[in-house]
C-alpha cells in the first residue's frame, strides 16, 4: 500500500519514526492495534520526500489532473444516482429507516 502524507498529518508516533529516515530507508516493524481490534505490524518506507511548496502546474500536474478527474467522476456519479432515484422504487420494511438522514432523496 502506498500513501502520501504530509508531515503535519502524521501522528506524533509516526513523525518520530520517519523524521530521520532517508529516501529508501524503512522503519523497524511495530505492532499496532487495528480498528477491528486485531493486531498488525506497521513498516514505513520513505519512497520520496518533497519540500512543502505552493501547488503549481509543473511540479503537481499529475496530482492536479487526478483531483480534477475525481471531481468529474463524482459529479457524473451523483448525476447518475439522481437519475436512477427518479426511476427506482425503494421500499423500506423497517419504519426506523424512515427517520434516517439519507445523502440522496431515496424516500418519496
Amino acid at each position: 500500500m502506498s500513501t502520501m502524507h504530509t508531515f503535519e498529518e502524521m501522528s506524533n508516533s509516526l513523525r518520530v519514526k520517519v523524521q530521520n529516515l532517508n529516501v529508501g530507508e524503512i522503519t523497524t516493524p511495530s505492532i499496532i492495534q487495528m480498528q477491528d481490534n486485531n493486531s498488525g505490524y506497521r513498516i514505513l518506507k520513505i519512497s520520496k520526500r518533497e519540500e512543502e511548496h505552493m501547488a503549481n502546474i509543473i511540479q503537481d500536474f499529475t496530482t492536479i489532473k487526478n483531483l480534477a478527474m475525481n471531481i468529474k467522476k463524482q459529479e457524473a456519479l451523483l448525476e447518475w444516482i439522481d437519475d436512477k432515484i427518479e426511476k427506482t422504487f425503494v421500499r423500506f420494511n423497517n419504519d426506523g429507516m424512515i427517520g434516517c438522514d439519507f445523502k440522496n432523496n431515496w424516500i418519496k
